[in-house]
């Protein structure tokens, strides 16, 4: 049998009212069979840091775009 399993979390600065710097973290593992009575395991952990700001307008609309960037710390490709 095989299984996956997944966390993550994240912390946000509110740098300004419309500005925020955040980091996210995420580990994924997963175990596979790949002959009889043998496993293979592979954790991987996937940092992303970032920022996002908002655009009020008088019409109550907001947008929010953000940009971040993915650094696999370990594991294979990190996908």
């Amino acid at each position: 049998a095989t299984w996956s399993a997944n966390a993550g979390g994240s912390a946000i600065w509110l740098v300004r009212p419309s500005f925020n710097v955040l980091v996210e973290l995420l580990w994924y593992g997963t175990e596979a069979v790949v002959a009889e009575g043998a496993t293979v395991r592979d954790d991987v952990w996937l940092l992303n840091p970032g920022v996002r700001w908002a655009f009020n307008f008088p019409s109550g609309l907001q947008i929010v775009p953000g940009a971040a960037y993915t650094v696999a710390l370990n594991g294979n490709d990190g996908g």
